[in-house]
């Protein structure tokens, strides 16, 4: 009788899981593009400008 209500409950679960999922690999590829933007800064003072608006950008898209 219960088990509409289980079904709801795992579904809405898995549901919740997966966009923690899609919500972990984001923020690693943000910190992993934030790391290469990092390095850049620091290997190359003529791209410090572009490397700084590349970063402003990327943050505004997500």
């Amino acid at each position: 009788k219960d088990l509409p209500k289980t079904l709801a409950t795992i579904i809405y679960n898995s549901v919740a899981f997966r966009n923690e999922l899609i919500g972990l690999v984001s923020a690693m590829k943000a910190i992993s593009e934030g790391y290469k933007l990092f390095i850049e800064i620091f290997n190359n003072d003529d791209s410090k400008d572009l490397a700084i608006t590349e970063y402003r950008r990327s943050i505004e898209r997500s």
